[in-house]
């Protein structure tokens, strides 16, 4: 498999200055008593004073930085079950409890050092708390709460962190992150990820190898077009057929998209696959996009 070129393109930020130049009309008269009204050319000075209340417009620039990051919590772990969750603060992010599948509303909290709580409904026993972690004034966040099974750890729980990173997407593409949370078996704790351009002959891309459960892959920036992407579980025993994890998805010019490879509960019953978040298509507490299988890769 050919190896995957992710492009990174660092958002340029150009400041421009608008300067406002103020013209005083002097008029000149033909040496009789109307040279009195000359005196109206200097009102055309106070014109110029006008300018000054332009400069008013510069305390607008100097707005404050943001102070606040802006979060969303995937659930992804059927584990763990229904789930209220709170933060570090001890403030409920929602007023009802999130199930596996669902996403929380947009919310801000201050920036700095935090954790999320996750409790039984209603205030219920703890059923997993985060790592403390730094969130940026300013930045975007995509928490996924996952189950995490190793051979070791075969109950193990963790969050999967992605920071929004808009300024890795190229001008006129779609980005792209994925988080390997599929706990189909708690010995392939790795796998690698795929992509392939749908209609583009040849083998699919690896993006990345050995992306260990509870992982994502870096951003990807991809051009507008249908692409279908796998999770790609080779197993220890040669004579095992390798098991994939197929999806696929049209990517649109500007969108970001998290997609999780997982299970979460679709009208109350189990469901393995893709699922995906579109950051910024909505900020209301919603279902995660179940994304549709694709062929064999």
């Amino acid at each position: 498999m050919k190896s995957w070129h992710l492009s990174i393109l660092s958002s340029r930020r150009s400041t421009c200055s608008a300067v406002l130049v103020g013209v005083a009309m002097l008029c000149l008269g033909c040496g009789d008593d109307t040279t009195s009204t000359g005196g109206s050319g200097g009102n055309g000075g106070s014109a110029g004073t006008g300018g000054s209340a332009g400069m008013g417009g510069s305390g607008g620039a100097g707005g404050t930085e943001p102070t606040t990051a802006i979060i969303r919590i995937a659930h992804m772990n059927t584990d763990v079950g229904m789930v209220d969750v709170v933060d570090g603060g001890g403030t409920v992010v929602l007023e009802e409890s999130l199930a596996t599948g669902e996403v929380t509303r947009t919310f801000e909290r201050e920036a700095g050092p935090r954790t999320f709580d996750f409790l039984g409904p209603g205030g219920g026993d703890l059923r997993f708390s985060t790592e403390e972690q730094d969130f940026e004034a300013g930045a975007e966040y995509v928490l996924v709460l996952v189950a995490a099974p190793t051979s070791m750890m075969p109950n193990a729980n963790q969050t999967v962190t992605v920071q929004i990173g808009r300024d890795a997407v190229n001008d006129g593409e779609a980005g792209l992150v994925l988080v390997h949370g599929s706990e189909r078996d708690a010995f392939f704790e790795s796998a690698d990820i795929t992509l392939q351009r749908i209609g583009e002959p040849g083998e699919p891309t690896t993006l990345e190898t050995g992306v260990a459960i509870g992982a994502r892959t870096s951003i990807v920036s991809l051009p507008p077009a249908e692409y279908a992407f796998a999770l790609y579980f080779d197993p220890p025993d040669p004579n095992d057929l390798p098991i994939q994890m197929r999806a696929r998805r049209t990517f649109v010019a500007g969108e970001f998209v998290v997609a999780i490879a997982g299970e979460a509960l679709v009208n109350d019953n189990p469901v393995e696959g893709w699922f995906a978040l579109t950051v910024g298509e909505s900020s209301s507490r919603d279902a995660l996009d179940l994304l549709v299988g694709a062929p064999s890769l």
